[in-house]
């Protein structure tokens, strides 16, 4: 009886002691083999180009290229390569986000060792993961995360209590950069912050998101 092949595996993530703590953590998994690890995403897609790989385990929030980003790219290179976000966030709209990038699966960075493994094998079968506190999240949503925001001149939208953070730095005419700092998140994720915040508001740029600010009172 053939064993079975080991999963090529290579990890993503801007912080070098995760980095370690994963590849130590996975590598003692039997079947996992870790075979490279990088903190800054562009080096690991031009690593995915040149050697095959079977799973990319991803952060979420990193800089010059989010987790999201990463994800469109590994899929342009090759839909066979399954893509794993392992990340903090819990917010349902970065959730759906990740999977209609194309993740395979969302599991938080809290997960267990046998979580994780599971989640790997799993994803390795071509099938979808989610952690027990993504499933939650999706099917119910933290609503005192958020602001339902509603008047008689303009829609009604429910933000997040992020969103609402980010479109008041936005009404201060920051930059993305500048409000990654403030927020102590990467640019790229508030990129995708203002993506968001666009969809929802029905909005084309920061003046509509501006407009639309004032008239729901958010900048009183």
């Amino acid at each position: 009886m053939k064993n079975k092949p080991r999963m090529k595996v290579i990890l993503v993530d801007d912080h070098e002691i995760i980095l370690e703590s994963l590849s130590m953590l996975l590598g003692s998994i039997p079947d996992v083999d870790i075979i490279a690890k990088f903190s800054d995403p562009l080096e690991a897609m031009v690593y995915i180009k040149k050697y095959p790989v079977d799973i990319v385990v991803t952060d979420y929030d990193m800089p010059e290229m989010n987790g999201l980003e990463l994800t469109f790219k590994v899929r342009e290179v090759s839909s066979k390569i399954k893509v794993l976000m392992l990340t903090v966030s819990e917010e349902v709209s970065i959730i759906r986000d990740a999977f209609k990038a194309g993740v395979s699966g969302y599991v938080m960075k809290k997960a267990s060792k046998s979580e994780l493994h599971k989640a790997i094998t799993t994803i390795n079968e071509g099938k979808r993961f989610f952690s027990e506190s993504v499933i939650f999240e999706l099917l119910n949503p933290d609503t005192s995360s958020q602001q339902i925001i509603s008047g008689d001149d303009f829609q009604t939208v429910a933000l997040t209590n992020r969103e609402i953070e980010i479109i008041k730095l936005i009404a201060e005419e920051l930059s993305s950069t500048e409000i990654g700092e403030k927020l102590f998140i990467s640019p790229a994720t508030v990129e995708t912050h203002r993506h968001n915040i666009l969809k929802k508001l029905n909005v084309r740029n920061s003046v509509g998101v501006v407009k639309y600010a004032i008239q729901a009172g958010l900048l009183d």
